[in-house]
């Protein structure tokens, strides 16, 4: 997320930025120091120290971070302060090299006062320093302490390594790889485990090495952006179970590695580096890892891209194969466990998103895709018909069976979904009647579009099917239907002792067909205030005074018996609503009036009403 100074208010959230803003006065920025032109680097002093970078475009502020552990938000109130910081720095005037005096002369008709104010000088910044240092100190002297202080600060030894691979004096991708372990190692503590607050220390050699590789993947240097990439993938996934964050900016990270080594594919690389990029991506592809963090589907974007002859796209379907084998061996074997364990496996999985190994849907989409799009659409349709058991693969099959007018070929798919064993399979019932409707409706068979309509309308109360429902009646028809479909829920309702748990299932169906006499009816015997502000605004004006009467009694309700700040808040909506209402304006101001009286001493109430604005 970028963030522009001049829009910082609406950016980020109001608590946060009144805490930041409340770190810069009482002065806990400290150490902070344009490092480069327009980035910054800070130290605030809380409860602990955290340190924050800032890198500022003009009024955009388009990198920042901060050594916190805060994760409820974009931007911690650290990064607030700094920003803060940024802008007085900024704005205060630049320094003079030397003290000004300033020599004032007053003159009367009996004295003459002459007063010599001497200004001091702005400190010089910590910058300028550190460049008179550098200018003056003698190469060995710094050297030896640049050693010293590496030595002694593993984060400082790492990010110097980061900047300067090519002088390590290691070839390959060996010396990536050891950058990235010293990077971890500092990081983690004595168990081999990164908290939140320490991503940082490995964040920024990431960070680093990535510019590096993007300024060589400018410069050609395409082998070594490889190498870079590869071992920026392998570390951060190899370390997933010790980071305390498993996403966010290390998750970007292998994007931006995986995302560098599409653009390097693209570019018009040697041919021997994208053989050698095929045959990594090949030995990568099988690792579970991958799979079960989300990145597979990178290194088939790349293996897609690699195939570029017979003999390799042989070799990549050969992969895939293997893998969905093994995927079916390991099904096979937990099928002649219990059914009760295989469902409830089966629930934890798509509840928890936790995988089987290998995504099998994720593996065979993309080899019926890549089979279509090499011209072997005979291989890619045993494909679909050898794992029809997958809904995307099914719902091509009854596209197809419809094409060719082959409503029973269709209707069979459907009904073999629907009648599979529950026990081992999970099965989104509303998903394929909604198709045995589409092929009703093809096939102009107006009792199964109305059965089926019918179903979808109670397990949904969506009122779209309904309203389907009407198309098949006529006009005559129709009402006594009508009453019929809806008295069901009715009668379920009315037999219920906690109907809020229902919800407002009609209240939807009785607005869409306009049947306003039932909408008042239903809401009349529970003119709850959530209801009530669902509904309201769609009856006729006729109804406004009756609408006028429930609201005024429910937010009395509402005011009397809750003293909290969300209640009041709810009630300074409901008269907002109120005031929609024809003839709502008398209403509600002699509302308000009352509640100043009677609760004068609730003020977070009063300074709601407050907010409650009439229309001149």
């Amino acid at each position: 997320m970028k963030l522009d100074l001049n829009k910082l208010a609406e950016q980020v959230d109001d608590t946060i930025l009144k805490r930041g803003k409340a770190y810069f006065e009482e002065g806990a920025v400290t150490n902070i120091d344009e490092y480069e032109s327009n980035k910054w680097y800070a130290v605030v002093v809380g409860s602990e120290s955290y340190e924050v970078e800032i890198h500022q475009v003009k009024n955009k502020i388009n990198y920042y971070d901060c050594s916190c552990p805060y994760e409820y938000g974009p931007v911690c109130k650290h990064v607030v302060a700094t920003i803060y910081a940024i802008k007085e720095s900024k704005s205060q005037p630049a320094a003079a090299p030397k003290s000004k005096t300033a020599t004032t002369t007053t003159t009367t008709t009996t004295t003459t006062t002459t007063t010599t104010t001497t200004k001091p000088a702005k400190a010089p910044t910590t910058k300028k320093m550190v460049q008179e240092i550098l200018d003056n100190v003698s190469y060995p002297e710094l050297k030896a302490f640049l050693l010293a202080y590496a030595l002694k600060k593993n984060e400082f030894g790492t990010m110097l390594l980061a900047r300067f691979p090519d002088q390590t004096g290691i070839e390959g991708k060996e010396k990536y790889e050891l950058i990235l372990d010293n990077a971890f190692k500092a990081a983690a503590d004595r168990t081999g485990f990164i908290e939140y607050a320490n991503r940082t220390k490995v964040l920024k050699p990431v960070q680093e090495l990535l510019a590096q590789a993007k300024n060589l993947f400018a410069r050609k240097y395409y082998s070594e952006v490889v190498l870079i990439c590869q071992a920026i993938i392998e570390k951060i996934i190899l370390q997933t179970n010790n980071l305390e964050e498993t996403g966010g900016k290390f998750e970007d990270a292998v994007d931006t590695a995986f995302s560098l080594l599409v653009q390097l594919v693209k570019a018009p690389v040697p041919v021997n580096l994208k053989e050698n990029l095929f045959s990594y991506v090949i030995k990568e592809l099988p690792q579970v890892t991958y799979h079960e963090m989300g990145f597979a589907q990178n290194w088939l974007e790349l293996a897609d891209m690699l195939a570029i002859d017979k003999t390799k796209e042989d070799h990549l379907i050969r992969e895939i194969r293997d893998l969905l084998h093994q995927q079916k061996q390991k099904k096979s074997a937990k099928s002649k466990g219990s059914k009760h364990n295989a469902l409830y496996a089966g629930i934890l999985k798509q509840i928890l998103f936790i995988p089987e190994t290998y995504n099998e849907k994720q593996l065979t989409l993309f080899l019926a895709n890549f089979l279509a799009g090499r011209n072997r659409r005979a291989d890619a349709d045993n494909l679909i018909e050898e794992y029809k058991h997958l809904p995307e693969f099914r719902e091509i099959l009854i596209n197809r069976a419809l094409t060719d007018k082959n409503y029973a070929l269709a209707k069979k798919y459907v009904l073999e979904i629907l009648a599979s064993d529950r026990k081992t399979t999970i099965v989104d019932e509303n998903k394929w009647v909604s198709w045995l409707m589409r092929i009703a409706e093809q096939e102009q068979d107006i009792p199964g579009i109305r059965q089926q309509a019918l179903k979808l309308y109670y397990s949904t109360y969506n009122p779209e099917y309904l309203l389907k429902l009407k198309e098949y009646y006529s006009p005559e028809m129709w009402p006594d239907e009508y009453k019929k479909i809806v008295q069901k829920p009715l009668e379920e309702e009315e037999k219920k002792a906690n109907w809020s748990f229902w919800g407002y299932r009609l209240a939807p169906t009785f607005i869409a067909l306009q049947d306003w006499p039932r909408l008042f009816h239903y809401i009349s015997k529970r003119p709850t205030l959530d209801l009530l502000l669902q509904t309201s605004t769609h009856f006729p004006k006729s109804y406004s005074p009756q609408l006028l009467e429930m609201y005024r009694k429910a937010v009395q309700e509402c005011a009397a018996h809750n003293t909290n700040k969300s209640s009041y808040q709810t009630v300074a909506k409901v008269l907002k609503q109120m005031l929609l209402l024809e003839g709502g304006k008398p209403v509600v101001e002699k509302i308000i009036s009352n509640f100043r009286e009677i609760y004068k001493r609730r003020f977070a109430l009063i300074a709601e009403l407050n907010k409650v604005k009439f229309d001149k």
